[in-house]
């Protein structure tokens, strides 16, 4: 329908990129966690108070709710989503004294204009936890490893079979730059994870209130995504800009998505 000016689709990032410090809610962590709390796999686990804990992610464009009908509008340009996908790994939540949960297995993908923005976290151990850690992306260990079944199967379209490797930022759509008459398509695949290839990056959010798991009920995390990060703060990136240096942007890109996570609450019933 769309004539095609130009797809931005490269697996490679440029260079490295570290983890983001650039908003209060996100910082870089160096040091190891004190103590490591993993998914209890023994039998005793069923007469322990387990919690299960809701990651509920809502995707916007600054503050109008995305959706796939609408227009936006990034400096001059008008645009389109089609689609807004991202793998969250790795996933670790710390407590008041300094302990750590982590995940089993933790590879999850949010797919904003599918209706897949919710995932479950099983087995959360009684205790007041503060803040929580994951990974935009897919670890190197499970992107080499093999293709998998349910959120990292082929069949999700996060994965490269040319270059064997997971997609972990996708975003496509159409868009129309300044007053052009004519509206194109755009699309950035970018992943990537060797030395100075690696696009994975790992962000740290605290509670604005402190997530209680107690007496194995139910508790959840509320977050508002906003897609308008990957095009401003650090970095300004217009359409026009992306259709003449494509995938040598995609550093700025990912430096700009890495703070698109906002905890818009938590709450100790689900």
């Amino acid at each position: 329908m769309f004539p095609i000016k130009f797809s931005i689709s490269f697996f490679c990032i440029l260079f490295f990129l570290t983890a983001c410090k650039k908003d209060q809610q996100i910082h870089d962590t160096t040091n190891p966690p004190a103590t490591l709390t993993p998914a209890p796999t023994d039998s005793s686990s069923a007469t322990k108070k387990l919690s299960a804990v809701v990651f509920d992610f809502k995707a916007f464009v600054d503050n109008k709710k995305l959706d796939a009908n609408s227009y936006y509008l990034n400096i001059a340009d008008s645009f389109q989503i089609i689609q807004f996908n991202y793998y969250i790994s790795n996933i670790q939540l710390k407590r008041a004294d300094g302990t750590i949960y982590a995940e089993r297995d933790s590879y999850h993908l949010n797919k904003h204009l599918e209706g897949k923005e919710t995932f479950t976290m099983n087995g959360l151990p009684e205790g007041t936890y503060t803040e929580m850690e994951f990974i935009i992306g897919v670890d190197s260990a499970k992107s080499v490893s093999g293709v998998y079944s349910g959120d990292l199967a082929i069949e999700q379209g996060m994965f490269w079979d040319w270059n064997t490797g997971y997609v972990f930022f996708k975003i496509e759509g159409i868009c129309r730059i300044g007053s052009e008459p004519v509206w194109e398509n755009f699309g950035a695949h970018i992943g990537g994870f060797t030395k100075a290839d690696n696009s994975l990056k790992k962000c740290r959010l605290v509670f604005k209130d402190p997530l209680i798991a107690k007496d194995g009920k139910p508790c959840g995390v509320f977050y508002h995504v906003n897609l308008m990060e990957v095009f401003k703060n650090p970095n300004t990136i217009d359409f026009q800009s992306l259709s003449i240096q494509g995938f040598k942007l995609f550093p700025a890109m990912v430096e700009n998505y890495s703070d698109m996570f906002k905890i818009d609450r938590s709450t100790n019933s689900y």
